[in-house]
């Protein structure tokens, strides 16, 4: 941490974590008795109930994966402008970066997923190295504010990266990997203070009216959902 000024800092930060074991979700084919639940667990009205132990079943936990590594870096500023002229001295910054780098170690099952080339995504019993669930390679955040006695006013854009969703790289339709693509958005709020006990404010999220784009099978990058939640104020 350097502190170049008052009200004023800048960070690095530099990680490496080894993690042991992570949850995923797992399927096996058993019997009713092998879940170690009880027969009266079914509900009465449900097909299963009048044999419970006449057909194998599909069943599906959280088992113990093996490990991944993340190691990355955070960059941040943050200063108001004392050295501009006039009004200009009101106004700041805030500046955020953060990169990362994971890897995990999957196993593929169903695989029944192609990619644009028409070949097998992967198929299934092999192992596959891909970043850990929920985790983007590179977030950024840009903050410009301004702030006098009376009025102060702020704006914010974001961007994330591209990452993939949940514990297990296969889905329930046989697709390789499911996530979200990048997505950038803009915010920003105003307050005018009319006396000291009186306040009026502005918030908006979302200005620039972004989609949430959702994929299935990260080769061919389907869309699986294009979400439109608009812009709040």
């Amino acid at each position: 941490e350097y502190y170049f000024a008052p009200q004023s800092i800048f960070s690095v930060a530099l990680f490496k974590k080894d993690i042991s074991s992570l949850p995923i979700g797992s399927s096996r084919t058993g019997t009713f008795a092998s879940t170690g639940l009880p027969v009266s667990s079914i509900l009465a009205s449900a097909p299963a109930a009048t044999a419970p132990e006449g057909q194998p079943w599909t069943i599906t936990t959280f088992t113990n994966g093996t490990g991944g590594k993340i190691k990355g870096a955070e960059f941040s500023v943050s200063a108001p402008f004392r050295f501009l002229p006039g009004i200009l001295a009101n106004f700041g910054g805030i500046a955020n970066l953060t990169l990362l780098d994971s890897s995990y170690k999957y196993t593929v099952v169903n695989a029944s997923a192609f990619n644009a080339a028409g070949a097998l995504a992967a198929p299934a019993g092999v192992e596959v190295i891909n970043q850990l669930p929920d985790l983007a390679k590179k977030a950024f955040n840009l903050t410009l504010w301004y702030e006098d006695t009376k009025f102060s006013a702020r704006t914010s854009f974001t961007h994330r990266s591209g990452f993939i969703d949940g514990g297990t790289p296969t889905s329930a339709t046989g697709n390789v990997f499911e996530g979200y693509n990048a997505i950038n958005s803009l915010d920003a709020s105003m307050r005018y203070k009319i006396t000291p006990q009186i306040e009026l404010s502005i918030e908006a999220t979302n200005l620039t009216d972004a989609y949430r784009d959702r994929y299935t099978d990260q080769a061919a990058n389907r869309n699986y959902e294009y979400n439109h939640f608009g812009r709040t104020i």
